[in-house]
């Protein structure tokens, strides 16, 4: 969605409005560098997105690990 439709529409929805504080964010990308906290965490076990998906499904009623 444009960001003047954005402005537009928060002038009657609180939620675009916030949306639209947002944007700056995400114009550039972000870049997560790791090497501080695996140096202080070198036993730190990461889960994977399919671990924490398959997690997820497990406490969710009536859901199949993904």
């Amino acid at each position: 969605m444009p960001e003047c439709a954005l402005r537009a529409a928060g002038i009657l929805s609180a939620p675009a409005r916030e949306i639209r504080e947002l944007l700056p964010r995400y114009r550039h990308d972000n870049v997560f560098d790791s090497t501080k906290f695996t140096a202080l965490f070198p036993d730190f076990h990461v889960t994977s997105y399919r671990e924490g998906l398959d997690a997820i499904a497990r406490e969710m009623p009536h859901a199949e690990p993904a």
